[in-house]
């Protein structure tokens, strides 16, 4: 984990999924690709149906720069995907620098969580979580914990979720193994207070599965090197 934060700095996207996975948190296969061709030919590999989505710096939020389409089941739909994505990059901002595609495999049914965190300058390290995806800013569901915090106060924080009720089976739904998100989230809490170059933490949305199975969906980071061991 060190020598990964060590070799990235400033505003990182989905290339944070690869430190996720050191914190137990999984995410679908994936690849890169330069051209309409190559998002063809990796769709293809991938196994249909895939994900695409924009990689550039200046369009961390993908969705509003138009830069993510769902459900792409042929390698014509991934061709023309790639071009689609480069056309609302431009119209999204026209300085904007293109730097490839990722082709991802679409993620098996579950609830959408996230997990966040920052270091704030009056309480330090904070992790929150709650309910993800589109819903984040809508519902609000959020609860937070000061870092580094314990399987059991994350486990009484989730519970106080009004989405509880879905995740432990809700009419007849069956209640899903909340014990993998809680490991997650813990070593999440512990990361970010014994790595303050870690200013903020992003994973939305953060997939769950009803067998407890995690797959981080989409990641953002910022990492300042210069901030030393201040909050």
């Amino acid at each position: 984990i060190a020598a990964w934060l060590q070799a990235h700095a400033g505003s990182i996207g989905e290339e944070g999924l690869e430190l996720l996975a050191h914190c137990g948190i999984a995410a679908p296969k994936t690849a890169i690709a330069q051209s309409a061709e190559e998002a063809a030919r990796l769709a293809a590999s991938i196994g249909f149906p895939v994900v695409l989505k924009v990689i550039s710096a200046q369009a961390l939020h993908k969705t509003e720069a138009g830069g993510v389409l769902l459900d792409i089941a042929s390698r014509e739909q991934a061709e023309a995907g790639f071009a689609q994505i480069a056309a609302n990059l431009r119209r999204f901002n026209p300085e904007a620098q293109l730097d490839g595609v990722r082709v991802t495999a679409m993620a098996t049914e579950g609830h959408d969580l996230f997990i966040g965190g920052l270091q704030d300058a009056a309480f330090g390290p904070v992790l929150f979580f709650g309910v993800g995806g589109v819903l984040i800013e809508v519902l609000g569901d959020v609860q937070r914990v000061v870092c580094p915090s314990s399987r059991a106060e994350i486990s009484d924080k989730l519970q106080q979720l009004k989405a509880w009720k879905l995740l432990a089976g809700w009419r007849g739904q069956s209640a899903v193994v909340t014990q993998p998100f809680i490991e997650a989230a813990c070593n999440l809490a512990h990361l970010l207070a014994a790595h303050p170059e870690i200013r903020e933490l992003d994973i939305n949305p953060l997939r769950i599965a009803t067998d407890g199975s995690l797959l981080a969906l989409d990641a953002r980071l910022r990492i300042d090197h210069s901030m030393g061991g201040k909050p």
